[in-house]
């Protein structure tokens, strides 16, 4: 009985020293990752048409990378992705590491593109969600994002905001010109002129604008005429 108890004692021992001879990895850990826009955020906010890259990092040597943008496969076997989008919300990126012991659980950023607020003489595309819409966008994720609940405030707004600017920027110098003229068909005809030549070789955030003083100078004639007639 003793010397049974002693082949299990040195049995016990010699598979301890076995097992511990053969070292098995487990699958490669990312342990790094970040984007080119805001380093450490898995929300990082980016403009429409803007490129942003995402690094990562595992703690093994990698043999295949593997990036998905929006699910579909990159086939790109490097350690970084540059990426552009096209139209706005948010996005998703996810990228897996893999070799011989396996492949690593995904890293997934979650990027929100807006649009560009617009400026002076920029032409606005895109108009096809409400306020309300990007309001609730810029609330999802785990942080708010404030930038874009204010974009997604404002956006309603910008072509009108547009509008009144140009309207305004040549709309008083043609109101001030009318109140010097006895006859309001000189300016008229200079209105139709200007508002042509804006429709014709403008942006086209200066059509409305254009309509509009071409519209104003063709009442302004046929106002003129009925006065006359009286």
């Amino acid at each position: 009985m003793k010397h049974l108890k002693l082949s299990f004692i040195n049995f016990g021992i010699l598979f301890l020293l076995i097992a511990g001879c053969v070292v098995v990895d487990g699958a490669p850990d990312i342990t790094t990752y970040t984007n080119s826009v805001d380093t450490n955020n898995m929300y990082p906010v980016v403009g429409h048409g803007s490129s942003i890259t995402f690094y990562a990092t595992a703690n093994e040597t990698i043999i295949t990378w593997a990036w998905h943008v929006d699910t579909i496969d990159q086939s790109h076997n490097y350690d970084n992705l540059s990426y552009a989008w096209t139209s706005k919300g948010y996005k998703n990126v996810t990228a897996t590491a893999t070799n011989a012991n396996g492949t690593s659980l995904p890293i997934t950023w979650n990027p929100y593109v807006k649009m560009e607020m617009a400026g002076a003489g920029d032409t606005i595309s895109n108009m096809d969600e409400t306020g309300y819409d990007n309001l609730m966008l810029g609330l999802e994720g785990d942080s708010p994002d404030f930038e874009v609940m204010l974009w997604g405030i404002t956006e309603p707004y910008q072509v009108v905001v547009g509008n009144m600017f140009f309207a305004i920027l040549f709309g008083i110098p043609m109101l001030m010109f009318y109140l010097r003229q006895g006859s309001l068909i000189i300016p008229s005809m200079f209105g139709i002129i200007m508002g042509t030549v804006l429709f014709a070789f403008f942006p086209a955030s200066f059509a409305a604008t254009a309509s509009a003083i071409i519209v104003m100078s063709i009442l302004a004639v046929f106002y003129t005429f009925y006065k006359e007639r009286r």
